[in-house]
């Protein structure tokens, strides 16, 4: 199965590289494992707390299965009240969601115990 660090280094350094308008390859962290590639089968989480927000958050799901076909996300949505509650109960499991919406004050706990 796909670590949720092996995930997020190709991810990250996609986002980064986007942000960045650079056209150069970034260096991805080797503490990360190798990053995914196109033939790479697994499945992961995402998980959000705005119906209103899922078909955005499908369309990128979508667009993200177009270059790693083999992935299959499953997304989560819960309303936003109960949404960190059960993240919580998820995070001492150590069964968070691969991805996952966190909004400013929780994000330093989650950090802090190095869950992000």
């Amino acid at each position: 199965m796909t670590s949720r660090r092996t995930f997020l280094g190709p991810a990250g350094a996609a986002g980064a590289a986007a942000l960045t308008g650079c056209s150069s390859e970034p260096e991805i962290d080797a503490a990360l494992g190798p990053p995914a590639t196109p033939d790479t089968e697994d499945e992961i989480t995402f998980g959000i707390w705005d119906k209103a927000q899922e078909p955005a958050m499908i369309e990128i799901v979508d667009a993200f299965q177009q270059h790693f076909p083999g992935i299959g996300v499953s997304i989560s949505t819960t309303t936003f009240g109960p949404y960190f509650e059960p993240l919580r109960i998820q995070a001492q499991g150590d069964d968070l969601p691969d991805v996952f919406w966190i909004n400013g004050p929780n994000f330093e706990l989650y950090a802090s115990h190095e869950m992000l």
